[in-house]
């Protein structure tokens, strides 16, 4: 059970945690963090996978509050942004008690810490079936299932001074650095910069998307012609036809997505790996 392999941890090395709570909805654990910011509580540890850490913040914001986290899902891709590659390292990083102030970015108010995205990977996240089960081998038959059924869509973004337009089979919005694994959405993506980094991808032929998937292990895949990208903080998306999207691996669907970066408007415990600007650092 995951709750002992934390619990000797904390123990190993020395950490005290006041209370711990298992939840049974989201909405039960967002109130839960709101009464302990409310009490007063300097840090809230969020155990579990993206779509829980992320659901963890919402309440967090405008307070000062630090967020730390466990990773305990199946992707764990926050917790991979920021160097976290273990339980036993997130229960170190809590006792450094190393902190940054990181960017949050936010689709129509709804934040989220990693990614949004339409297209493909929203056809892997409707065929995935078995994760708890099987955990990552659940991905491979959702992968080919939705390469087979996603459909070209049009994408448009319009910031206050330009309008990107293109046809696309994917189109990942990310607020970091990683997104879907090891994959980087450019080479100078950063959770610090005050920028989202957009990029689609084009039909083209199987042998230019292998060569594209490829390239983004770390982030050049951004120079091919069938990669439009570009960067911003603020901007406005259209699709047609009307799709949902996968943000921090959950399927929603909204209306008119305004998405937005807050700069600095998270305070999070980070291991010494996780390169940061000295103006991010809460000394």
């Amino acid at each position: 059970m995951r709750q002992e392999e934390v619990n000797t941890l904390f123990a190993k090395h020395k950490v005290e945690v006041e209370s711990t709570e298992l939840f049974d909805s989201i909405q039960e654990l967002q109130i839960q963090v709101l009464a302990a910011i409310n009490d007063g509580v300097e840090m809230i540890i969020a155990g579990g996978g993206d779509g829980t850490i992320t659901a963890s913040i919402e309440p967090m914001l405008g307070s000062d509050a630090t967020l730390a986290i466990l990773p305990l899902g199946t992707g764990n891709q926050f917790a991979k942004e920021i160097g976290i590659d273990s339980l036993e390292s997130a229960v170190l990083a809590i006792k450094a008690l190393r902190r940054a102030r990181i960017d949050v970015a936010t689709v129509n108010d709804r934040p989220f810490l990693n990614v949004a995205t339409f297209g493909l990977t929203t056809e892997i996240a409707k065929n995935l079936h078995g994760k708890k089960l099987l955990g990552k081998a659940a991905y491979v038959p959702a992968l080919f299932k939705a390469i087979k059924n996603t459909k070209s869509f049009e994408f448009r973004a319009k910031t206050e001074t330009i309008t990107h337009e293109f046809e696309a089979i994917q189109v990942v919005i990310a607020n970091g650095r990683l997104h879907g694994g090891p994959f980087a959405a450019s080479p100078d993506a950063s959770l610090t910069d005050g920028n989202m980094d957009v990029y689609g991808v084009e039909p083209t032929s199987p042998l230019k998307l292998a060569l594209a998937a490829t390239l983004s292990l770390d982030g050049r895949h951004v120079v091919l012609e069938e990669v439009p990208n570009f960067k911003s903080s603020d901007f406005h998306v259209e699709t047609k036809p009307s799709l949902p999207m996968v943000i921090d691996g959950e399927t929603v669907w909204l209306d008119n997505p305004h998405f937005k970066v807050h700069p600095a408007a998270l305070k999070v415990v980070v291991p010494e790996n996780f390169r940061v600007p000295d103006n991010r650092l809460v000394v």
